[in-house]
């Protein structure tokens, strides 16, 4: 979900898993990206994305992992993600929102 304050720096995201390249989406503010995915029977089901917004970035983000989120989210049944201007946030209920990755700032010469 995007959280950012307007929609002129829309936060921009590419995702995939071992098996499977979600592709590129620019994702407006109160814009959702979602998908959907069977875990594995040997809980090695992981899917990673790279996120940017403005001149900052964040690169090869986990944001599933079945030993990790597995737990949390098979319990309320999603597991939700929110970019802000301080970063990005994790919550299982869409309630509770913990702030687990800073955007990394633009690298000077």
């Amino acid at each position: 979900m995007n959280g950012m304050p307007d929609n002129a720096n829309p936060v921009r995201a590419a995702c995939r898993s071992n098996d499977e390249f979600l592709g590129c989406h620019i994702i407006t503010q109160g814009q959702e990206f979602r998908f959907e995915f069977r875990t594995s029977l040997i809980r090695k089901t992981r899917f990673i994305c790279y996120f940017w917004w403005r001149d900052q970035h964040m690169a090869d983000i986990t944001v599933f992992n079945d030993s990790v989120e597995g737990r949390s989210c098979k319990q309320q049944g999603n597991c939700f993600w929110k970019a802000a201007p301080e970063g990005l946030y994790f919550s299982s209920d869409y309630q509770n929102w913990d702030l687990k990755y800073h955007w990394e700032p633009p690298k000077r010469n």
